[in-house]
Parts: C-alpha cells; sequence; structure tokens
C-alpha cells in the first residue's frame, strides 16, 4: 500500500513539473508582423513616373534585420490581378543592412520611371501597387526569416478605434 502512495506521489509531481514547464514557454513573447506599421508619407505622379515614400515603424518587442522593401505594380488578369514577379526595391537613407530597434522607424523611397519602362502598357495596375517587406527576427541566436506584403492602401491604412 506504500508503495502504491510513493508512486502516485512520484507521478503526481512529474506531471505538476511538466504543466508547469508548458506555462513557461506559453508565456514567450513571439515576434507578431502587425507590429510593423507602415505609412505612406507622400506619393506623386507626372506624365513620365511615380513615386512613392513610405515609412515603417517598429512598434514590437523585438529587433528586427536586414530589411529590404519592394514595390510592384500588379498584372490585371481577366479575373481580377496577379502578382508581377518584377518588383523595384526602395531606397533608404545609408547604407545597408538595415536594422530597426523597437520604437525606431526607416523610409523608403521609391522612383517608378513607368512611362520610360513600360510605355502606354496597360496591363499593369498602377492605381494599387503592392509592397513587399522582408528581413529577419532574432529568435535567441536563430535567425528567423519573415515578409510582409500585400497591397499599398491596406498595408499603409491607419487603425480606427
Amino acid at each position: 500500500m506504500m508503495r502504491i502512495v510513493h508512486l502516485i506521489s512520484v507521478l503526481f509531481i512529474i506531471l505538476l513539473a511538466a504543466g508547469c514547464s508548458g506555462d513557461l514557454n506559453s508565456n514567450k513573447v513571439q515576434f507578431d508582423d502587425r507590429n510593423m506599421k507602415f505609412t505612406l508619407v507622400a506619393s506623386r505622379q507626372d506624365a513620365d513616373s511615380m513615386s512613392y515614400t513610405l515609412q515603417i515603424k517598429n512598434e514590437g518587442q523585438f529587433t528586427v534585420r536586414h530589411l529590404r522593401m519592394y514595390l510592384e505594380y500588379p498584372i490585371l488578369t481577366e479575373l481580377g490581378s496577379k502578382q508581377n514577379p518584377f518588383k523595384m526595391e526602395g531606397k533608404a537613407e545609408g547604407t545597408g543592412p538595415y536594422h530597426l530597434e523597437p520604437g525606431e522607424e526607416i523610409t523608403y523611397r521609391f522612383i517608378a520611371p513607368v512611362q520610360e519602362v513600360f510605355g502606354t502598357y496597360q496591363r499593369l495596375d498602377y492605381d494599387n501597387p503592392a509592397i513587399e517587406l522582408k528581413g529577419v527576427v532574432m529568435d535567441g541566436d536563430l535567425e528567423v526569416p519573415f515578409t510582409i506584403g500585400g497591397g499599398m492602401a491596406m498595408l499603409t491604412q491607419t487603425d480606427q478605434f
């Protein structure tokens, strides 16, 4: 009888310890790409080109590294649009690699020589460009890549509460 009580006590302690270690992992803060806030600072269009100035702010708790930002004009199809494999890389001040600590922001500029490159090509959606931000976030000593992408209008809209 004493052995059964001892065995049950040992099993209870093991289960309790296993349950506690799971709680520690569930409280671990994880990278959330929604903490990367996009703002369209300026846009300009003339007969030959379009330009955009976009600002990204890191409102999260993690440093993001090796940031690169791209802009593309989706290809119009009969059913809507599809991703364009040809993208422009944005220019930021200074030289890369670009890192953002929590609370910091960076500005990217795009100048799209639309007339020179595409002429009067009508199959591109110039009114709804897509943007993509690529980088890595550190998880301990491990670099974890991430990509945030979508329509510029969607990513740069402000939260309304």
